[in-house]
Order: C-alpha cells, then sequence, then structure tokens
C-alpha cells in the first residue's frame, strides 16, 4: 500500500497510509483525515485521491487541491490536480509530505475496482447531500434581498459562493 510520509523540521516523522479512495488534508481535525497544525493549511486544504486504472488494473495515485488559500505545492509548482509518482513532494501550507508508491505495485481485482468506484461514488454523493444542507440553510436565514443576494452572488474574492461549493468531483 502506498503512503505520505510527513515531515517535521526536515525529518521523516508520521507514515499515513493510503488506504481509502480519499485522504484529507487539512488545519481542521472534524474535515480531514490528516490533520496539520499549521497557520498556512487551510481547514479542507487538499485530498489525495487512489482510482482505479482499468487498463492497468493497478492503483493510481492524484493529488488535488481543494481551493485553499495558500495553494497545494507538487514538487515545488503550485497545481489543481496531478498525477503522483514515487518520491514525490505534496507541501500544504508548510508542511511536507513524500510520496511512496515504487516497490509497492498494487493490482486490484474486477470485485476491489467496483468496492472502490462504489465507495467514490458514496462520498460524492455525500458531499453533495452536505452543500445543498449548507445551501438550505442559509436561505433559511436570509433575511431580506440583501441577505439572499449576499448568499447567492459572488463574494468579495470574486468567485460565486454556490459554484464554489458545487465544485464535486
Amino acid at each position: 500500500m502506498a503512503e505520505l510520509i510527513q515531515y517535521a523540521n526536515g525529518v521523516p516523522g508520521i507514515k499515513w497510509p493510503l488506504d481509502k479512495t480519499v485522504v484529507r488534508i487539512g488545519r481542521s481535525e472534524n474535515l480531514n483525515d490528516i490533520a496539520v497544525d499549521d497557520a498556512y493549511a487551510s481547514k479542507s486544504h487538499a485530498q489525495i485521491e487512489v482510482v482505479f486504472n482499468q487498463d492497468t488494473s493497478e492503483l493510481e495515485y492524484y493529488v488535488r487541491d481543494l481551493e485553499s488559500t495558500n495553494h497545494t505545492f507538487h514538487n515545488q509548482s503550485p497545481i489543481q490536480h496531478v498525477k503522483l509518482s514515487h518520491n514525490d513532494t505534496v507541501m500544504v501550507g508548510k508542511s511536507k509530505f513524500v510520496v511512496l508508491i515504487e516497490g509497492v505495485r498494487e493490482y486490484v481485482s474486477a470485485e476491489q475496482a467496483t468496492v472502490i468506484t462504489a465507495e467514490k461514488t458514496k462520498n460524492a454523493e455525500e458531499s453533495l447531500a452536505e452543500v445543498v444542507e449548507e445551501i438550505t440553510r442559509e436561505f433559511k436565514h436570509a433575511e431580506d434581498e440583501d441577505d439572499l443576494d449576499s448568499t447567492i452572488f459572488a463574494s468579495e474574492s470574486g468567485r460565486h459562493k454556490f459554484s464554489r461549493r458545487l465544485n464535486i468531483y
């Protein structure tokens, strides 16, 4: 099984197994599988995705930035979504992780691939349900037309609040 090695002060520390289809990394202990004590990390900063490649029957690993404030870096370059290779470096805020894949060749049966696909679908459905619930709460609490406009339309950053929240993969 592939792993993430978390570094502290330049020294390898905690090993995190990549044993789920999605492993979230960020500052919040409640929202993430890996919580980092790092002021430069967003609450939900990035996620590692484990994807079954049907052509090769192998697992592939990707890192996705979750629209974090300070970006996610892959081998010192800011990214949105990129495939990971053995010994790649992922930076979440100032927290460094190294990806270990080599020597861990993982072949997956069709049955296991079905489980992985079902889990990913379930995670997407749960995420969508949470977003819909949050939006519904905001609509119910809007007291006047200005409140409703600020709930629906662009925030100070210029992003539309709904489109940002509905960015489900």
